[in-house]
């Protein structure tokens, strides 16, 4: 969402809104990032939910990371450590 906001600033400055085909499809364009923005934040949740990863900002880059114990340990430990770290989460949000 970042790089599509930066984007959309970008065309802004370029007087987008005075451009004729940005005047015809608007609308559209409004109901496509409001879509994409909410399916965005449903996939975002349910993951959370689950505990299987985590979206995290790049240190150095304009873009999100996925973070997950089963990119640098065994299934079984994995696993373990994702039923841990939600047991976390519930317990710190409840």
């Amino acid at each position: 969402m970042r790089i599509m906001s930066e984007y959309v600033h970008r065309l802004k400055g370029m007087r987008m809104s005075k451009w004729e085909a940005y005047k015809e499809n608007k609308e559209s364009i409004n109901n496509t990032v409001r879509f994409l923005r909410e399916q965005l934040t449903r996939y975002r949740h349910r993951r959370l939910k689950f505990g299987l990863f985590y979206l995290a900002p790049h240190t150095r880059r304009m873009d999100t990371i996925v973070i997950s114990h089963l990119n640098h340990m065994p299934l079984k430990e994995a696993l373990r450590r994702l039923r841990l770290d939600l047991e976390k989460r519930r317990c710190k949000y409840s």
